[in-house]
């Protein structure tokens, strides 16, 4: 509850500098045209995804970015409708780990939908 609350006032700072809601991403905030989403960390699965992150400089502000493949299995955790047509697509990004992402899903005792799809 406390990673959730650190969120919600990272989006309130944020709307206070002027930033707002994505129109087509309402869960994101537009930043210079690039919607951007932050996520607590209240499960294992989410403390490997920001253990794993990518750091990178984005206009002086160091930047962490969850692979695609953790996004995937945190996508496969949440398990809603949206959740698993955001899988389909990652799934048919040609630069998509599928094997770290059926590692991922093992680690966290996830099915991945390629699991599912080689039965």
């Amino acid at each position: 509850m406390k990673e959730a609350l650190k969120v919600l006032a990272e989006y309130d700072a944020l709307r206070k500098r002027g930033y707002l809601p994505d129109e087509r991403m309402p869960e994101c905030i537009d930043i210079g045209g690039t919607p951007v989403q932050f996520l607590p960390v209240y499960n294992k699965l989410l403390d490997d995804a920001l253990a794993h992150a990518v750091s990178f400089d984005y206009d002086g502000v160091t930047a962490r970015v969850l692979s695609a493949e953790y996004l995937a299995a945190i996508s496969v955790q949440t398990g809603r409708a949206k959740d698993k047509l955001r899988v389909q697509s990652f799934l048919s990004l040609e630069r998509f780990d599928r094997k770290r992402f059926a590692e991922i899903c093992a680690e966290h005792g996830l099915v991945s939908p390629d699991t599912e799809e080689a039965r």
